[in-house]
């Protein structure tokens, strides 16, 4: 979910808190699992599971209402004729990722989105990754819930 307004004051990190109870919420309304999810700024990526297209449908349409609704807050005058009358960019591009290697990759690139957003390079992120891999593969480090959520196992 992208949105070219969400800069500045009207930025999704500024909001992060607030986003997080939505997804939270209306994750449990519409049965869905949320995995991971990468706030970005301007764009938030989400790994989920969800039992039918019908769920994911309801879930998605509550989610980007409310948190449009969160960053740019009530519209008490409408928008004049050469004002940007939406909050997203488009509609939410989804695929479907399936289990295995499509699901670590998925995983593992919304955690260095995560630490790019943090101030780390996407280089510096792939350096500390494949160090990563190295220390797990020769036992020096476990595999730990907080590598999984960073996409790094």
């Amino acid at each position: 979910m992208k949105s070219s307004r969400a800069q500045g004051t009207h930025s999704l990190l500024r909001h992060s808190r607030e986003i997080s109870r939505i997804l939270s919420l209306q994750a449990s309304r519409h049965q869905i699992r949320l995995q991971q999810v990468a706030n970005a700024g301007n764009h938030i990526h989400l790994l989920l599971e969800a039992p039918s297209r019908e769920h994911l449908s309801a879930f998605l349409r509550a989610i980007s209402g409310r948190i449009a609704q969160t960053v740019i807050g009530p519209q008490i005058q409408p928008p004049t004729s050469g004002e940007a009358t939406r909050f997203w960019d488009a509609r939410p591009f989804s695929r479907i990722v399936s289990r295995g290697r499509d699901h670590r990759n998925v995983a593992r690139y919304l955690g260095m989105n995560s630490t790019e957003m943090a101030g780390l390079s996407r280089v510096s992120v792939r350096g500390v990754f494949n160090e990563i891999q190295e220390a797990l593969r020769r036992g020096i480090l476990r595999r730990s819930p907080g590598l999984v959520a960073a996409g790094f196992v």
